[in-house]
């Protein structure tokens, strides 16, 4: 439980990180432009985006990867990651044990 909490804090900090780098541009052009998700991933590791649309498209369904998965590699990634930290936060919260009488 804690491992996912802390997954999460830390997911989130590397949201408000892409934003504060997606604001930063904005203050240095002065036009804002949202990194997409896909994109930040080729700048860390285009070996392993290719290797994951290889993988996918050859042993499961080129569809999904076309429909689907690429679809989401173009949304903002500030977005995307504060809401994978959203999930993880709510998945892992602290629950009250019931207690047996």
């Amino acid at each position: 439980m804690i491992i996912g909490r802390l997954l999460g804090w830390l997911v989130l900090i590397l949201a408000l990180v892409a934003e504060g780098a997606d604001l930063y541009g904005f203050w240095d052009t002065g036009s804002y432009r949202a990194h997409a998700l896909g994109e930040i991933w080729n700048w860390i590791d285009t070996a392993s985006l290719q290797l994951a649309e290889a993988g996918v498209s050859r042993h499961i369904s080129s569809w999904l990867w076309n429909s689907v998965i690429l679809n989401v590699l173009q949304w903002p990634a500030a977005l995307m990651l504060a809401a994978l930290a959203l999930l993880l936060l709510w998945v892992f919260r602290k629950r009250e044990r019931r207690r047996r009488r």
